[in-house]
């Protein structure tokens, strides 16, 4: 049973009960991440994701880690585009000691400027390991081409320059107009009840009432068709792909189910042809990202340089092979029966019901039960999925290129 309330000062409150669990997992979600970020203070939500831990002004970063490894479990944080968010997963007995622990760690952190100088390094590190993986690279590269000048477009951990540059002033000044009640979804999915939560909340005092976060602004630039980086790696990583719908769109259903047919398991398109029949790559894969006002469909493979130009011609008429209706009853019902038999049995991680009721609650949208969720699956027919494809592909596609090449090498592969 999901019941969502709404608190003093707009802080959301959302809880999943799931009778016979044995833990509960619990969440912060504050609806803002990188794309929120002023460009001089790129990175700042991730930078923040690490120093929450380091503590508040009554509790160092020791502290805080005793407190959460006494009650066992797991605790972390993860960066978004479009949020941040902090959680943890514990027994029911513990939640009213982590609940109210956490609200200070993101309410009243105490970003020290020792402890700031030392997680910049960290950061810094974490940078450079990203630079060292050619698939993450892929990644980030693809998004600038695919929105241009926009900060969708950023890598979530920013550069090694505006990490650094980041004073302790700045990140303040940041958390305290984001990390406001009004922009805050807290979750919780599991043994518990909302009634156990709102006592565990209390006043959220440590959570400061604030103005909505600033209003964003959709990406207007046309994608750039190619962007290629020489990299000195043994592997070509190829990623092609097309801006795609916002996520509160009902055209994400039938997207789901496009995306599985194009690269979601074995008896995709993609694996079956790149990988299967001409053994080209190992990892072959296809995704899809939705924000609040646009979205991604992508298909990335991994092959060695001297195969690249025949993987990516590969991957191009598996793409083109759906269009037009090019898509069985077959291949939707498989995949149809793929996504609900994945959400069945993501019914049984509380981690990930407590983060998909927050998600859906920080876009606006009707969290939805297992059954529900399922339901709408179900009721997608292939003539939706056949004209889902053939309107994100009349879009113009973005090739991105990471390996050892220069642009003209990977501009002779689109003639």
């Amino acid at each position: 049973m999901i019941e969502i309330r709404e608190l003093e000062g707009g802080i959301r409150v959302v809880v999943d009960e799931i009778p016979g669990a044995n833990s509960v997992a619990i969440g912060y979600f504050v609806g803002s991440g990188s794309r929120d970020e002023p460009e001089e203070l790129a990175g700042a939500s991730h930078l923040m994701e690490h120093m929450a831990f380091k503590g508040t002004d009554e509790l160092d970063a020791k502290q805080v880690a005793l407190i959460l490894d006494s009650h066992g479990g797991e605790s972390n944080a993860v960066t978004g585009k479009e949020f941040t968010a902090f959680y943890a997963r514990v027994l029911p007995d513990a939640v009213g000691e982590v609940t109210p622990l956490m609200a200070g760690l993101i309410g009243e952190p105490a970003l020290r400027e020792e402890d700031l100088e030392s997680e910049r390094k960290v950061v810094e590190e974490e940078i450079l390991a990203h630079f060292d993986d050619p698939g993450d690279l892929a990644g980030e590269v693809f998004c600038q081409a695919l929105f241009p000048g926009h900060p969708l477009g950023r890598d979530v951990l920013g550069t090694q320059e505006s990490v650094g540059a980041i004073s302790s002033a700045e990140l303040k000044g940041f958390v305290s107009t984001n990390y406001c009640k009004r922009n805050i979804v807290f979750s919780a999915a599991g043994a518990i009840t909302m009634d156990e939560i709102l006592a565990a909340l209390g006043t959220s005092e440590s959570l400061k009432p604030g103005a909505q976060r600033a209003a964003r602004t959709a990406p207007e630039e046309d994608p750039e068709r190619l962007a290629v980086l020489e990299h000195s790696s043994s592997q070509a990583q190829i990623l092609v792909g097309y801006r795609a719908f916002p996520r509160r769109s009902q055209e994400r259903w039938p997207l789901l189910i496009a995306d599985q047919v194009l690269g979601g398991g074995q008896s995709s398109r993609l694996f079956s042809v790149v990988r299967e029949q001409h053994g080209l790559a190992y990892s072959v894969y296809s995704d899809t990202l939705l924000f609040e006002d646009t979205g991604i469909w992508s298909a990335s493979a991994g092959t060695s340089p001297e195969q690249g130009q025949k993987t990516y011609a590969l991957m191009l008429e598996v793409l083109a092979s759906l269009r037009g209706g090019g898509i069985s009853d077959e291949e939707v019902e498989r995949a149809k029966r793929s996504i609900i038999t994945a959400t069945r049995l993501g019914a049984d991680d509380v981690s990930s019901r407590m983060g998909a009721c927050a998600q859906a609650v920080l876009t606006g949208l009707p969290p939805l039960s297992v059954d529900e969720a399922c339901a709408k699956v179900d009721a997608v027919t292939r003539m939706d999925v056949a004209r889902v494809i053939d309107n994100i592909m009349e879009g113009p596609m973005v090739t991105t290129v990471v390996g050892p090449f220069e642009t003209s090498q990977v501009e002779d592969w689109l003639d």
